[in-house]
């Protein structure tokens, strides 16, 4: 399988005030994507209340069987029973009977067998989205498609920068940028990564004749070989500080200068993408500024689908569409589980449990088949996500903690280096690469190169005498 979203997805169910006023929201999640409203504070709420949304009555939902209020700006629920069978969970763990619990936003609440995703806010009207392009979001891509739209208007735009954790989809908006903005149905995708680095120039640039031992002719580059068209330049964030000042110079005017080469203009739109933080790399000493400077002008942010909950089931359908696999024996308990998952790789985490679970033309979605590929779900409400079932084992508090010092913006102290280093260290020692580790910490694996080559070098305490 590969890792596009194919625009199948849900049949969504009739949505109630579909024009509805901005404000918090509960999303549906599963069975089909819709909008709730949020009831009114102390207003007993049960099946009656999720029918409102056009979904079939779910007879294992009681009549009453939550109450809300609200309270200093949040929200809060109380379960009015908890008897077996019709107990309401929240992020996995069940509500007990007239305790209230916190309901944060990107909270999962199963009521039966459905599964709602409470927003505190919805941009847009309360209808389920169409695709974008071949990415499939009911909700979680509605600032995306704004941002599209602001691009839109912009007649002399050349350069767009698309960021984004593995799996997200950056080539998928990519083409939809191509189609969209330059009504270009082909996108010519120059990989970094897969070109060898001591030809990495020339295969941009181009070069001419004999400008080196065998060029017995010139070579336009692939970015000339583009012209007219729409140039999508992966992973951004591989090429090497040598090349950066000719990328500079092309997009600020035009021209491509081969090696040993006569300077020619080139006409063509690029989009430039990477997993990687920018900012860190300069930092690093990695990425040049300037560069950096250029790129961000017009910056898209691919969310991660842990930050999509409410768009996961759908993702996940449309993706068993494409691969011919029917979604059989559906629980709701499943579905549960996995939007609750942390999903490193995002769609390739979809990707590779379709793989897993697939028997024949059917993928049997139990919770018993996906706990045997995520593992169990140990939380409660307001917890913090669980961690993936594979490699080395991470404390999640520590984990936030690391990735707050990399991304800090100011100078490290000696100190934090050290206690970095010793992080990495213990985690590579552990079997980690660095790039697992890079994913789980949100930065590329030369960020964490360039940490566990620098010298932290410790000042002399104040309290030691001078020497001399």
């Amino acid at each position: 399988m590969t890792t596009k979203e194919e625009t199948t997805r849900p049949r969504a169910a009739v949505t109630q005030g579909k024009e509805a006023a901005a404000g918090d929201v509960m999303l549906v999640a599963y069975p089909s994507p819709a909008a709730l409203r949020v009831p009114r504070s102390n207003e007993e709420v049960g099946r009656d209340w999720v029918a409102e949304a056009g979904l079939p009555r779910d007879g294992t939902i009681s009549r009453k069987l939550l109450t809300f209020q609200r309270s200093g700006g949040r929200l809060l629920v109380t379960a009015l029973i908890d008897e077996p069978g019709k107990t309401a969970y929240l992020d996995g763990a069940p509500l007990a009977a007239g305790k209230q619990e916190e309901v944060r936003t990107g909270a999962v609440l199963r009521l039966g067998e459905t599964i709602l995703v409470y927003r505190q806010s919805l941009e847009g009207n309360r209808e389920p989205a169409e695709p974008l392009g071949a990415m499939v979001g009911p909700w979680g891509l509605r600032a995306l498609e704004r941002e599209l739209r602001r691009l839109g208007t912009i007649k002399t735009l050349r350069l767009v920068l698309v960021t984004g954790e593995t799996g997200t989809g950056k080539e998928l908006l990519a083409e939809c940028l191509a189609a969209r903005l330059w009504h270009q149905p082909k996108l010519h995708v120059i990989d970094l990564p897969n070109i060898e680095q001591n030809a990495l120039s020339t295969e941009l640039f181009g070069h001419g004749r004999e400008a080196y031992t065998g060029a017995s002719s010139a070579y336009a580059g692939q970015i000339l070989a583009a012209r007219g068209g729409v140039v999508l330049i992966d992973e951004i964030g591989e090429l090497p500080l040598d090349a950066q000042p000719k990328l500079l110079r092309f997009f600020e005017t035009g021209m491509l200068h081969p090696l040993k080469g006569t300077p020619v203009k080139a006409e063509v739109k690029l989009i430039c993408a990477t997993l990687r933080d920018l900012d860190l790399m300069v930092e690093a000493g990695e990425f040049r500024q300037d560069l950096l400077a250029r790129l961000v002008t017009h910056h898209l942010r691919l969310p991660p689908l842990r930050e999509r909950r409410e768009d996961i089931f759908a993702i996940l359908a449309s993706l068993a569409a494409r691969e011919h696999l029917a979604l059989t024996e559906i629980e709701p308990e499943a579905v549960e589980r996995l939007l609750l998952d942390p999903l490193t790789h995002n769609t390739r985490t979809l990707i590779q449990l379709l793989e897993r679970l697939r028997d024949g033309p059917r993928c049997p979605f139990t919770l018993t088949a996906v706990e045997r590929v995520l593992g169990p779900l140990a939380r409660g409400p307001g917890a913090p996500p669980p961690r993936a079932s594979s490699g080395a084992e991470r404390d999640p508090d520590e984990v936030s903690t690391m990735s707050g010092l990399l991304r800090k913006k100011q100078r490290r102290t000696e100190e934090e280096v050290e206690t970095l280093q010793r992080f990495l260290t213990r985690q590579l020692e552990a079997g980690q690469t660095k790039s697992q580790l890079g994913l789980a910490l949100g930065v590329g694996a030369s960020v964490l190169t360039g940490v566990l080559k620098k010298k932290a070098v410790r000042r002399p305490s104040a309290s030691k005498t001078k020497e001399g």
